[in-house]
């Protein structure tokens, strides 16, 4: 309505990419998905990642993704590893035959109407590859201690991050890194613990400059396309409304708060 009203960063309403991603984060550490990159990649083939964001608001809400690192951060790389406009199923099946172990997947996530409807998106996709999932709502403000304790029974988890700084440890060493997994202080949900990517990301993390950004970029589509620990859903876009009084704003670039010490008043 508000894009109806103004239009799309034209006056009033602005629109910007943001940083915060929505993911879910397959449990390594649980049998179905330990040290099975085929069905971790089948699901990301899967899941339908535009009809998500459609119950979620549409184009106007975010930029889908299949990579974890956000579009407009210095270093990303765009390798089109998975589907974003629509599933490949025929794909998925090919990849998950054989491989869907006991055939049955319990997916944490919210309990409120949103994410509780986008899990029932995903229980159908994951159903196309042979795979019933039991859907568990879990109250917000306990949602990440409970994820992170050791043994929970979750084999999928809802992931969202808006992260405190923009780098990109902040998203692939907070999420990836094996010292941080089951600390519920970071975003280790997929409790991934691999000594070649530990290497990795400890040795992109001591880098600056022009190497670091390229280390991570070559890192984040080596994860997504190689480890799969995650599927990516969309980054989320930054709206914000202005008065008539506000002559300029200043268009976010590396930070996701509105710049008001940029705004001038006519």
């Amino acid at each position: 309505r508000l894009a109806a009203k103004y239009g799309v960063n034209e006056s009033q309403f602005l629109v910007t990419p943001g940083f915060a991603l929505r993911a879910y984060a397959f449990n390594t550490s649980r049998p179905l998905f330990r040290d099975n990159l085929r069905l971790r990649q089948a699901v990301n083939f899967a899941i339908d990642r535009a009809a998500i964001r459609r119950i979620s608001g549409g184009p106007a809400i975010s930029r889908l993704t299949d990579q974890y690192l956000p579009p407009t951060l210095p270093g990303f790389s765009n390798a089109r590893i998975y589907p974003l406009q629509r599933p490949d199923v025929r794909r998925a099946r090919a990849l998950a035959r054989g491989h869907t172990r006991g055939g049955k997947a319990v997916l944490y996530t919210f309990d409120v109407p949103l994410p509780l409807a986008i899990a029932q998106i995903i229980k159908r996709n994951l159903a196309e590859i042979g795979l019933e999932v039991r859907v568990k709502g879990i109250p917000p403000p306990v949602y990440g201690g409970r994820v992170a304790r050791p043994g929970e029974p979750y084999d999928l988890a809802f992931l969202p991050w808006a992260p405190d700084y923009l780098d990109p440890f902040s998203y692939l060493n907070v999420f990836f890194d094996g010292r941080y997994a089951g600390d519920a202080n970071f975003a280790n949900f997929a409790k991934f613990n691999s000594p070649k990517y530990n290497r990795l990301l400890r040795r992109a993390a001591r880098l600056q400059g022009s190497a670091r950004r390229r280390a991570y970029g070559r890192l984040d589509v080596q994860l997504a396309r190689d480890a799969a620990p995650l599927v990516a859903i969309d980054f989320l876009n930054d709206p914000t409304l202005v008065s008539k009084r506000v002559g300029c704003a200043a268009r976010r670039a590396q930070h996701a708060s509105f710049d008001l010490a940029a705004v001038c008043l006519k």
